[in-house]
């Protein structure tokens, strides 16, 4: 072989050599690539699943789930529901036997002020509401404020006969509201002004 062809032929393995190390630079450019695509979309995937369980462990629905479970563990929450009618009416019965024991001219700031038995033992957790909202008894007694509750009380209060407590002179359409079922009233208690005690004696449904 003559030194031409040698040259030759170092020149075609020195181009074929570049050439493979040209198409491995690449291939391994390629590899590269789709390693970072990967691992950006993994990034990406865990970053979703993140905020997905943070909204989920911040929502308020779970969060009204983890309370109900603990609520569930404590020993109360093994008293049947008739023991616990017993009592939320023993609890609502001292509630407005000190309301009437306080003197008059308070009871309306304590009115305002404080929630009915119904309202605090509502929202203790589910299974109380449960039974509050089963115990017609409860919102037999209505002392009227807002319109919207003395309606709510009425209907949760079913056929029952109900005592009404009225010591607010701005209450009136809540205590109208109240009085058109004069039918069920077994006892009154009001302070009315001049004004709204004459629109009362005036009115025939009354």
């Amino acid at each position: 072989m003559s030194d031409e062809d040698t040259r030759r032929t170092l020149e075609e393995k020195e181009k074929e050599y570049l050439e493979r190390m040209a198409q491995r630079k690449m291939d391994h450019e390629r590899a590269l690539a789709v390693l970072e695509e990967e691992h950006k979309n993994a990034i990406e995937q865990c970053q979703e699943e993140y905020e997905e369980d943070l909204k989920k462990l911040t929502s308020q629905s779970y969060i009204h789930e983890v309370r109900r479970h603990i609520n569930s563990t404590v020993p109360i929450a093994r008293l049947p529901p008739e023991i616990l009618t017993e009592i939320f009416l023993i609890f609502a019965i001292e509630y407005w036997d000190v309301f009437k024991r306080t003197p008059k001219l308070m009871r309306d700031r304590i009115a305002t002020a404080r929630q009915q038995p119904w309202m605090t033992l509502k929202h203790v957790c589910r299974r109380w509401q449960d039974v509050v909202l089963h115990t017609p008894s409860l919102f037999a007694t209505i002392a009227p404020r807002r319109k919207d509750l003395v309606d709510f009380e009425l209907k949760q209060s079913r056929t029952r006969l109900i005592d009404i407590l009225h010591y607010s002179v701005y209450a009136k359409e809540a205590l109208d509201l109240a009085l058109r079922q004069l039918h069920r009233v077994k006892s009154m208690e009001l302070v009315l002004d001049s004004d709204h005690f004459n629109s009362i004696k005036a009115d025939g449904e009354y």
